[in-house]
């Protein structure tokens, strides 16, 4: 092989190196970002199966619950943290107001709409 026969495959080996890297760079970009829409979606999912859950139970247990971050901890296997930010959401769309009972216990009443 001669030199410059040498120096085109180096080159050329290099090109396709770098091509790679920046391949591997966009595609970790790329993956970077789509958590964040696959996670908006799934807590959006999550929060619609949360309400119907929510309406369903109140439909057979009557209209208060009690310990509903628990109930929803238990249901969707989800961390404390989770589970009581779900609450939250649940409680701003109205769909229950929490409370402390006189022992001191979490419960939720359904909202009454009229």
């Amino acid at each position: 092989m001669t030199h410059q026969t040498v120096t085109q495959v180096r080159r050329s080996l290099l090109r396709g190196a770098f091509a790679l890297i920046g391949l591997a760079a966009s595609s970790a970009n790329q993956a970077a970002a789509a958590p964040r829409a696959r996670r908006r979606s799934r807590d959006e999912v999550l929060y619609e199966q949360a309400w119907t859950f929510v309406q369903e139970h109140f439909d057979r247990v009557g209209d208060v619950i009690a310990g509903p971050v628990s109930l929803l901890q238990r249901q969707y296997g989800l961390g404390y943290g989770q589970a009581l930010e779900l609450a939250g959401q649940l409680e701003q769309a109205q769909v229950w107001t929490v409370f402390r009972d006189a022992a001191g216990m979490r419960c939720a009443r359904r909202q009454i709409r009229v």
